[in-house]
């Protein structure tokens, strides 16, 4: 998943947007079908679970992807 320009997206902006698809996901399967539908445990989701993982792990490598922690900072910054 990447955004228009071509980039990637910040690790924890993928993780969001993964979790709120398949939240929307088992959403539509329940009210259009009455399916209990659980993507987050799902064995035919596990390769897009595995994908997304490595891509949070290389974003993760890249300072300019991470989520800057507080405790990080020194006191002159």
């Amino acid at each position: 998943m990447r955004k228009i320009n071509g980039e990637e997206y910040k690790e924890y902006s993928l993780k969001t947007m993964w979790n709120i698809t398949a939240e929307m996901i088992q959403e539509k399967y329940f009210n259009e079908h009455q399916l209990d539908f659980n993507p987050f445990v799902d064995q035919e989701f596990n390769d897009a679970r595995q994908a997304r993982n490595a891509n949070r792990k290389i974003l993760q490598n890249m300072p300019e992807k991470r989520k800057m922690s507080a405790v990080a900072l020194k006191s002159d910054e």
